[in-house]
C-alpha cells in the first residue's frame, strides 16, 4: 500500500478526465506484520497509504465497509472471522 506518486501520476494520466479507482483492503497490523515486514512496509497504514495518493493530486475518500459488502471473494470469506480485522475502501477520483 505504499504509494508511488509518479506511478499514480502516470496512472492518473492514462484515465480519462473524470475517472474513479477503488482499492479495498483488509490489513490487520498485528496479524499482517511478518507480510507487511516482508514488503517493507513496517509502520505503514490506511492513513499514510491516503496521504501518498493525495500527494500525488487525486482526491481519496476512505470509507470502512460493513462485513457484508459487494467485494464476497473468496479471500474476504477466509479473513473476515479473524478478530479485529476491518475491510475498507480507498476512493481516488480527479
Amino acid at each position: 500500500m505504499r504509494p508511488d506518486p509518479s506511478f499514480l501520476e502516470r496512472l492518473r494520466a492514462t484515465c480519462s478526465d473524470s475517472g474513479r479507482i477503488e482499492v479495498v483492503t483488509a490489513v490487520h497490523a498485528e496479524a499482517d506484520a511478518s507480510e507487511l515486514a516482508r514488503l517493507g512496509l513496517v509502520g505503514h497504514s490506511l492513513e499514510t497509504a491516503a496521504d501518498g495518493w493525495r500527494s500525488a493530486g487525486l482526491d481519496l475518500a476512505v470509507e470502512p465497509l460493513d462485513p457484508g459488502h459487494e467485494y464476497q471473494t473468496t479471500w474476504w470469506r477466509k479473513i473476515r472471522q479473524r478478530e479485529g480485522r476491518v475491510a475498507s475502501r480507498l476512493i481516488a477520483t480527479w
